[in-house]
C-alpha cells in the first residue's frame, strides 16, 4: 500500500509538472516558483511600484509609485528591528520628466502611504523579495522582482513594446516561467 501511495504521488507530480508549463519541475528555486504561482497577487501589490533599499542599508527604503505622468517618491526608515517604519518627511516628492514638486501630505495621507508600504513590505518578506522595480515599464519591462539568492524575475506584459536593442537581447537571455514571466538565475 505504501509503495502504491508513493507511486501515485510521483505520477501526480509528474502530471502536474507537465501540465503547468516549463517552470515547475525544472526550476529548483522555491521562491521563484512561489512568486510565479502567486503572480496575480504579486502584480496586484507591485505593478507600478518600485521598492528598493537605499544602497547597502536595509534600514531604509526608497519607494516610488508610478502613474501616467510621473511618480510619487517616498523614503522610509526602519525605526526598530520589528519592521516598524517611519516616513521620512523630507522625502515626499512628485517627479515628472521635467519637474520635481515637493508634496504636502496631511497626517492621514502620510498614514495611508505608510500602511500601504508596510503591507507591501510584509508581502515582500513572505516571498523573500529583496526589492521590486517598475522604473523600466516605459521600455516594456513592466516589473522586475529581485528575489532570494539574487534571482531576477521580470514581468513583460507585451514584448513588442521592448524596442531597445539591449533590452531585447537581455530578455532573450532570460528563461521563461510562462506567459509574460521570465527569470534570470543567479
Amino acid at each position: 500500500m505504501k509503495q502504491y501511495l508513493i507511486g501515485l504521488l510521483f505520477w501526480s507530480l509528474a502530471i502536474y509538472s507537465g501540465s503547468t508549463g516549463c517552470y515547475s519541475y525544472q526550476m529548483s528555486n522555491k521562491c521563484v516558483h512561489a512568486i510565479y504561482l502567486n503572480r496575480d497577487s504579486v502584480l496586484y501589490y507591485f505593478n507600478k511600484w518600485t521598492i528598493l533599499t537605499r544602497g547597502d542599508d536595509t534600514k531604509g527604503y526608497i519607494v516610488q509609485i508610478y502613474d501616467e505622468k510621473g511618480y510619487q517618491q517616498f523614503s522610509f526608515d526602519r525605526a526598530n528591528k520589528n519592521d516598524f517604519f517611519e516616513l521620512n518627511e523630507t522625502s515626499l516628492f512628485y517627479v515628472t520628466n521635467d519637474t520635481t514638486h515637493k508634496l504636502n501630505f496631511s497626517n492621514e495621507e502620510k498614514n495611508e502611504v505608510k500602511q500601504s508600504f508596510e503591507k507591501r513590505f510584509s508581502y515582500m518578506q513572505r516571498f523573500k523579495i529583496a526589492g521590486v522595480n517598475s522604473d523600466f515599464a516605459n521600455l516594456g519591462v513592466n516589473l522586475t522582482i529581485y528575489a532570494c539568492d539574487g534571482v531576477e524575475i521580470d514581468y513583460i506584459a507585451d514584448s513588442s513594446k521592448v524596442t531597445n536593442v539591449e533590452w531585447a537581447k537581455y530578455i532573450k537571455s532570460l528563461r521563461s516561467l510562462g506567459a509574460n514571466w521570465f527569470y534570470k538565475p543567479n
